[in-house]
């Protein structure tokens, strides 16, 4: 497509944390986005020569985190009768 490597990646990574807060807003699933989460790591790990793809794995990786946190709290809910 013509698409950078390193843009690839972060496009990727954006749409991995999108489903993983998808997940947490439907599903509650705590080890799905800690397993999400332990790939952004790996991702940043690996690349870190590549500031930009570092930043987004950080930054989803935080998304992610506070996204099972509303979810677990019940303030982020599809699908679901949100607590009261």
């Amino acid at each position: 497509f013509g698409i950078s490597p390193s843009t690839w990646a972060i496009i990727m990574i954006v749409i991995g944390a999108a489903v993983a807060i998808l997940m947490s807003a439907t599903r509650r699933d705590i080890a799905y986005n800690l397993v999400i989460v332990w790939a952004f790591v790996g991702i940043a790990v690996s690349q870190a020569d590549l500031q930009s793809v570092v930043f987004v794995a950080a930054l989803m990786v935080v998304a992610v985190v506070l996204g099972l946190a509303l979810s677990l709290t019940g303030r982020l809910s599809l699908g679901r009768a949100r607590a009261a």
